[in-house]
């Protein structure tokens, strides 16, 4: 049987054991060294991704039909943490989350590839599944905040917004800066609005003053005042 096991300093010595498929255990060197062909690997060490944390094993497995002795190699793949391709940086700069999802599977002898529980399974730690991205400044851009209410309902009136010059810095706070350290024109402060003509309506003046004349001369008395439209 032959295994490589990724550990946690990157690197997997691979060594050899003979084993017996009938009695499913591990079993002295003499028993493969009996076939010639049966030649034992040697030790070897290499790099390994710690990331995939695979655990692999192939066993060398020996038969005998006809007088006949056979020799090949099955190989399994333990449980293992699998991860997805990280997602687009969730910013273009100023400090932004790339996400992935990662998840404990087991792939059996044929390839096959099940998700299982991570608490019983995954004993290595798992990979996380966040990181940070585009840790940098952003340039100073032009910040404009929402149109105000117009002065007027109708016959021309002004909106006004709030326009500031901002920068979004590497740990996500956000600066705000004198106008001219953003590079282009900055967009218009206020519009017209309301422009629609306003409807007719009654508009009264003042009172006149009333007139007092004799009762004898004029039996009512006399009310002056005007109404325009």
């Amino acid at each position: 049987m032959v295994s490589d096991i990724c550990w946690p300093a990157g690197y997997q010595l691979t060594s050899a054991e003979c084993y017996d498929l009938r009695s499913g255990r591990v079993v002295v060197d003499q028993y493969c060294h009996y076939y010639p062909e049966n030649v034992k690997p040697k030790p070897k060490l290499q790099e390994c991704n710690m990331e995939l944390n695979t655990q692999r094993h192939t066993i060398q497995i020996l038969t005998s039909a006809n007088n006949r002795q056979s020799l090949y190699d099955v190989t399994f793949h333990d449980v293992r943490w699998e991860s997805s391709p990280w997602t687009a940086c969730s910013t273009s700069c100023g400090g932004g989350i790339q996400s992935r999802l990662v998840s404990c599977v087991e792939e059996d002898m044929q390839g096959t590839i099940t998700p299982t529980e991570e608490w019983k399974y995954c004993q290595n730690p798992k990979p996380s599944p966040l990181q940070a991205c585009n840790r940098f400044d952003c340039p100073p851009m032009w910040d404009t905040h929402d149109w105000g209410q117009c002065s007027q309902s109708c016959g021309g009136g002004v909106q006004r917004r709030q326009v500031l010059c901002k920068q979004r810095l590497a740990d996500g706070s956000i600066l705000e800066l004198p106008d001219t350290f953003c590079p282009t024109k900055s967009p218009t402060s206020q519009q017209p609005c309301g422009e629609q003509e306003c409807p007719p309506e009654w508009v009264t003046t003042s009172w006149s003053q009333v007139a007092y004349l004799s009762a004898r001369d004029h039996p009512a008395i006399l009310l002056l005042f005007k109404w325009t439209c």
